[in-house]
């Protein structure tokens, strides 16, 4: 791009900018002083500080992406080459007009300008615009065809010396650049709208976001409750088991009343524990149902907000549209206006005045009267007659498309005014939900803390039921040894009965042997010498038999004795179990019945004893 003119033009815009000291050429532009000024005007105060050339060329990487620049990273302002840098300075020129649009960068090019200056800066905007793409090739063929028609001068505005004409005060680029007051705070009001939607929309989707975290730590929250209570119906189907195993293996005669409590009592926590965990779960499911449903309404509920939001943007740039096309239909029909008055003036000085002012009264009339102003016009150049109908034409043509833009632009309003109450609506339809998913959301509090007053609760009675199991244990293990030891005196018990059973069939054997002495002592009495020898040899033998009869009945004292201190560590130990259990109605009933068995067993064993005492002596 290395177009003389096009230079020309861009030092002109620079020059009437009056941001830096008049240049005379382009290379002029990379001392930085008009580019430092420049991003000090459009810099936004919520950028962050940056050099000069990276800050424009964030701009225009931000607005025209397609175009590159050489080694924009590394590259420096005064390395640019000469078509860089008007390329460059053209881009600037049309983001300072068409996006930036600040007075201090528009008026100056409508006022400083040349007429021909402008309409070329106004062909290229117009060019860029229509552009889809603006890569380095697309823009250099822009300037070229903008300087080609550049060169090419209207005969009709030289011949009506636009210069010296009224119409040299209104700028080609007014058009383009000037935007009207209604408009400019009709835009505001609409980009404020629609920042503010955005920003509720953001703060929706952030809404979305949190609740989508919130039923995520939910969801896991529940998973971990979920496996909690699967452990512990593991772990209460478990204990059952062993309860039904241990009644089975104990003897039933060996259940007592307390442990009949015991187990009834565990079994109604166990159930009470089963209801509590049956009871979680059905509220877990409804929570999760309710889950499900919110989750559905709010994802309709986004939908119809976008929906709804495409809509309103979409009427909203319809109405921009028509907007700009209205008040671009006005410019024209202003500068049309503008032209019937210059061609009437210039009729004015051509023909006589009372031709002019006939003229000039029909002029002002509607498109109705135009063949009676035909009829009353004297002869007059064709040129004239020719150039008045093309006017009027032209401006019945800007009437309709008025009246047709006017009822379009009313239609657009009326779709706004439907889309804000649609609007309106959505957002009450949000806050309602705002509101119930607050309430969900106490809910749900409310269910988690009752869910944590459960859990505790059926902690606190797990480890009273671990308690009581491990004191169900410890009895069952004093039980086995009580069941022990009672073996072994039953069997000791067994012993002496046996010893008793014989001793008792060696006294009858010895009485049927003292009967058959005393009749042979009867028989034999008359013999008394040999009697007496046998008597003594008999005495001798009884003497023998009394002797081995007190042994026994010594041997019988000491497993007496031995009873006695085995019924003295029994009480012993039953004492201790007292002592240990506290209170356990369980254990105190077996040992006193142990208890009551040994003393019963002690008295007979002591009547036993007595009765061999008498029976010996």
């Amino acid at each position: 791009m290395n177009d003389k003119k096009w230079e020309r033009i861009l030092m002109d815009w620079v020059n009437c900018l009056k941001l830096c000291k008049p240049i005379q050429k382009l290379d002029d532009l990379k001392d930085g002083v008009f580019f430092s000024n420049l991003q000090k005007v459009i810099k936004k105060s919520s950028e962050i500080e940056s050099d000069v050339l990276t800050c424009l060329f964030n701009v225009l990487n931000q607005h025209y992406p397609d175009f590159v620049i050489k080694n924009e990273s590394h590259v420096h302002l005064s390395d640019l080459s000469q078509g860089d840098l008007s390329s460059i300075t053209s881009l600037l020129m049309h983001y300072t007009c068409i996006y930036d649009r600040r007075d201090v960068l528009t008026s100056p090019l409508c006022h400083n300008l040349r007429q021909v200056t402008q309409v070329c800066v106004k062909n290229f905007l117009e060019k860029i615009q229509d552009c889809t793409k603006v890569t380095n090739e697309e823009l250099v063929r822009i300037v070229e065809s903008c300087v080609e028609e550049g060169v090419k001068v209207d005969v009709s505005s030289q011949w009506l010396s636009v210069a010296n004409s009224p119409l040299s005060r209104t700028s080609p680029l007014q058009d383009i650049l000037k935007t009207p007051t209604t408009k400019s705070t009709k835009l505001l009001e609409k980009d404020k709208e629609i920042t503010r939607l955005k920003t509720e929309l953001e703060l929706t989707q952030d809404e979305k976001d949190n609740l989508e975290e919130d039923l995520k730590l939910q969801i896991e929250a529940n998973k971990r409750l979920e496996k909690q209570l699967n452990q512990k119906t593991a772990e209460i189907s478990r204990l059952r088991n062993e309860i039904l195993a241990l009644e089975d293996r104990t003897p039933p005669h060996y259940q007592d009343k307390d442990s009949r409590e015991i187990q009834k009592i565990l079994r109604t926590k166990v159930e009470s524990l089963e209801q509590i965990i049956e009871q979680c779960d059905k509220e877990n499911q409804e929570l999760q149902e309710e889950r499900d449903v919110e989750k559905a309404q709010v994802k309709s509920l986004e939908s119809q907000c976008k929906m709804w939001l495409e809509k309103f943007i979409e009427t909203d740039n319809k109405l921009h549209s028509l907007a700009e096309q209205s008040i671009e239909h006005e410019n024209r029909y202003i500068s049309l206006r503008t032209h019937c008055d210059e061609l009437e003036a210039l009729l004015e000085e051509l023909r006589p005045v009372s031709h002019n002012e006939s003229f000039i009264e029909e002029s002002f009339q509607g498109t109705s009267n135009l063949n009676r102003r035909s009829k009353n016009f004297d002869p007059a150049p064709s040129c004239e007659d020719l150039a008045h109908s093309v006017v009027d034409v032209q401006l019945k043509d800007v009437q309709k498309e008025n009246e047709e833009l006017k009822v379009a632009l009313n239609r657009a309003e009326d779709n706004s005014k439907k889309l804000k109450q649609d609007a309106n609506r959505l957002l009450q339809d949000m806050d309602v939900l705002k509101n119930q998913r607050k309430q969900y959301k106490e809910s749900l509090e409310e269910s988690s803390n009752k869910l944590d007053k459960i859990m505790f609760k059926y902690n606190e009675l797990k480890e009273i039921f671990d308690k009581l199991s491990q004191e169900h244990e410890i009895i069952i293990q004093n039980k086995e040894k009580l069941n022990k030891e009672l073996e072994e005196a039953l069997t000791s018990h067994n012993k002496v009965l046996m010893m008793k059973d014989n001793v008792c069939k060696e006294l009858e054997m010895v009485k049927y042997e003292k009967r058959d002495v005393s009749e042979k002592l009867d028989v034999v009495s008359k013999e008394l010498e040999v009697v007496t020898f046998a008597n003594k040899k008999i005495s001798e033998e009884l003497e023998v038999v009394i002797r081995e009869k007190q042994q026994i009945c010594a041997d019988l004292e000491k497993e007496i004795c031995e009873n006695r201190k085995i019924s003295e560590n029994i009480i012993d130990l039953s004492k201790k179990l007292n002592e240990t259990v506290e209170g356990k109605k369980e254990v105190s009933a077996q040992l006193e019945n142990i208890t009551l068995e040994r003393k019963q067993f002690s008295e007979k064993f002591e009547k036993v004893s007595q009765d061999l005492k008498k029976h010996h002596s």
